[in-house]
């Protein structure tokens, strides 16, 4: 199995973005050449705080003429894509696409249960600050139980 450098499994709006975004730019400042894959609507985003990045919508073929493995990958909110690979040394975060049932792995083809299998088994998880109780309320009457169990509590397994 692929060994990777880092995954992040965590609720909607904990920082998961800008966390990837500091490690990126780590590798930039060590003098790698940096991937960053993620969803249309944040290429701009992206690319205008890592200027030195590629930065490829989901979908969108890699550049031909580049080598694909002289790149440090990073996969932002990965479970929601659609192109995904698990590569040896990346860099991936995400909140859950759908809960999944614990000590079932016969989906050979879930990219999160890879990544967690290529990461050893650990993850790292971050929350709101204590502060967030109001969200959290709303958050809790607005979501079906395990959407806000996955979304909100950044839960893998049911």
């Amino acid at each position: 199995m692929k060994k990777i450098a880092y995954l992040d499994i965590s609720p909607r709006m904990t920082g998961k973005t800008a966390r990837l975004v500091k490690l990126a730019q780590a590798q930039l400042d060590l003098g790698r050449k940096v991937c960053f894959v993620t969803i249309r609507g944040v290429v701009p985003e992206i690319q205008k705080v890592l200027p030195h990045a590629l930065v490829v919508e989901d979908g969108k073929p890699f550049p031909a003429g580049l080598n694909a493995d002289a790149y440090t990958w990073f996969y932002d909110e990965f479970d929601w894509l659609k192109n995904v690979k698990v590569r040896p040394g990346g860099y991936y975060a995400t909140t859950a696409r759908f809960l999944r049932k614990l000590g079932d792995c016969s989906s050979k083809d879930d990219t999160l249960l890879q990544l967690i299998q290529a990461a050893g088994g650990r993850f790292e998880r971050f929350y709101w600050p204590s502060d967030a109780e109001v969200d959290v309320k709303e958050w809790r009457a607005f979501y079906a139980p395990d959407d806000f169990r996955r979304l909100c509590l950044g839960e893998v397994f049911a």
